[in-house]
């Protein structure tokens, strides 16, 4: 993940990262997952600690869930990405593939891209 922000974040993606306790593996706190993140050269935005599935997720991660079609559980915070479109209709569920594996598709949704959607 490190890598793709360093090489698109300036075409226009934003990777947010959201720490959960769901798998008991996660620092306490919130500010422990930073400096925790920090240490791999993470600069992209890491989130409040939620939980990533029923019956505690937040609405906005239900919404990504349905957006994309794929509605289990997430198996491990790790194994799961979202892939959501500047204007928030496309969005595209990766689990247990390496980020890398999604640079296509994050190209076709930056601006200046060949093509649009995915």
């Amino acid at each position: 993940m490190v890598e793709l922000d360093q090489k698109y974040k300036e075409s226009g993606l934003t990777i947010m990262g959201f720490p959960t306790d769901d798998f008991n593996q996660e620092l306490p706190t919130n500010q422990g997952v930073i400096d925790f993140v920090k240490k791999f050269d993470v600069q992209f935005p890491i989130m409040d600690r939620i939980s990533v599935n029923p019956p505690d997720e937040p609405n906005f991660w239900t919404w990504l869930k349905e957006a994309s079609g794929e509605t289990k559980n997430v198996r491990w915070n790790f194994s799961t990405k979202f892939l959501v479109s500047a204007d928030g209709i496309t969005v595209k569920r990766y689990d247990g593939v390496d980020p890398n594996d999604c640079e296509q598709d994050i190209v076709a949704l930056l601006p200046g891209a060949g093509k649009s959607g995915l």
